[in-house]
């Protein structure tokens, strides 16, 4: 009767044991499903925030390329407009020195 005793507890503790590592089992499985989650919510959002800063820097890309346009139209029109000043400058300052020489009888400025 003692060995049914002892058989019965083994088989007890034998059940018990494996119950608790099918638990354990479990847990693990829900505990890697619940990492490649995590991770694949990551990856997502690392992507979407790729996209995003990607698409804020062609927009800044866009932008300054309007601005170097529109800087280069600016310059461009600048040197034109101290080009022509000098122009006249060069202009006023040959009349004076003709007038000076009396190479020149003309008014200094003209009423044209």
């Amino acid at each position: 009767m003692e060995t049914a005793q002892r058989k019965e507890r083994d088989e007890a503790a034998l059940r018990v044991l494996d119950e608790q590592c099918a638990d354990i089992r479990e847990r693990r499985v829900e505990t890697e499903a619940a990492v490649k989650q995590d991770v694949a919510e990551m990856k997502a959002r690392w992507a979407s925030e790729e996209h995003a800063h990607a698409v804020e820097v062609a927009a800044k890309l866009e932008r300054n390329k309007v601005i170097g346009a529109e800087l280069i139209m600016f310059n461009e029109q600048k040197q034109t407009e101290l080009a022509d000043a000098k122009a006249k400058d060069d202009a006023f300052d040959m009349q004076l020195v003709q007038e000076a020489a009396g190479a020149d009888t003309r008014p200094l400025f003209s009423s044209n």
